[in-house]
């Protein structure tokens, strides 16, 4: 599908400002983070617990997948 430059030039305009808050957004989230600090909280997370939590979160992917694969009318199949 061609787009013509204005038909492009409209698409953009409708992302960009989006996008550009986003940026924005994260860098000033990371000008403003203590990574001595995240560091020391990440050193102090016991692996079982991120390793349930990885678990859990693979299983929450798997079970909404099902789910909107049963609500689309699909048949699910893993």
């Amino acid at each position: 599908m061609k787009h013509s430059a204005g038909q492009l030039w409209q698409e953009v305009r409708r992302w960009l400002p989006g996008v550009l808050i986003s940026l924005v957004a994260v860098a000033v989230v990371l000008r403003l983070t203590k990574w001595e600090d995240v560091g020391e909280a990440l050193k102090a997370i016991h692996p079982l617990n991120i390793s349930a939590a990885v678990i859990l979160m693979v299983l929450s992917l798997f079970i909404r997948s099902a789910a909107w694969n049963i609500l689309l009318g699909r048949s699910v199949s893993y």
